[in-house]
């Protein structure tokens, strides 16, 4: 994978609904390596028809496209590609770590948020296509707690990906107001998670809580 960065040129299919963005992004790249040749396309129809027909080196997938998840092409990129898989960037405005943690698990190979500067997204681009991961800095470490979380074998409790999500906020030491604003919920909402997920461990405290989903392997506390 090294050689990909030698090679005089960098294909990239950048696929993103927004317009604006699509086209200062590919601008920005090109500006920081002429070598960067962006194509953009706007939806999984028009990206697919696009890999049917081009070999890229590098797909740069919006998460969360007008009426899709950009998830969608990756189930397809083998049928699609075949043995010239791309390296997949994928990027998002939002950051729901739990969103992520199954992206890795699905094939992505790095996570970059739009809130990064365009040299973050260079830095990002170049190391996965070295076949190095990347990840957000800023959820990087409970991104990866989750995928040890989501990849542990099942147990006899059964947790939402939701679930596990809290469980290892737990295991932080967050308190109940930083779990909200994390997830997006509010207060009476988890509450009324932490009441089921107490009940389903059968535990009465935060403690007991944590201690009860690493010892059954819900949980890594790593």
């Amino acid at each position: 994978m090294d050689t990909i960065l030698h090679k005089e040129n960098i294909r990239v299919l950048l696929i993103d609904d927004h317009a604006l963005f699509a086209d200062s992004l590919s601008v920005a790249l090109r500006s920081h390596d002429p070598g960067f040749l962006v194509t953009a396309r706007h939806d999984l129809r028009g990206a697919s028809n696009f890999l049917m027909s081009h070999l890229v080196d590098l797909i740069i997938l919006d998460l969360e496209l007008a009426d899709e998840s950009g998830l969608g092409l990756l189930g397809q990129l083998k049928v699609i590609c075949g043995k010239n898989l791309p390296s997949v960037l994928l990027c998002s405005a939002h950051h729901r770590p739990a969103s992520i943690a199954k992206a890795f698990i699905q094939g992505i190979d790095g996570f970059v948020s739009k809130s990064q500067s365009v040299e973050e997204f260079y830095q990002a681009a170049r190391q996965v296509l070295t076949g190095k991961r990347y990840c957000y800095p800023a959820i990087a470490r409970q991104v990866s707690k989750l995928e040890r979380s989501l990849l542990m074998p099942e147990t006899k409790y059964q947790f939402s990906p939701r679930y596990v999500e809290i469980l290892v906020l737990l295991s932080e030491g967050r308190t109940n107001h930083e779990i909200a604003d994390e997830l997006s919920i509010n207060l009476n909402t988890l509450k009324s998670y932490l009441k089921d997920i107490y009940s389903i461990l059968g535990v009465g405290s935060r403690m007991a809580c944590v201690r009860k989903a690493v010892s059954e392997g819900i949980i890594d506390f790593v």
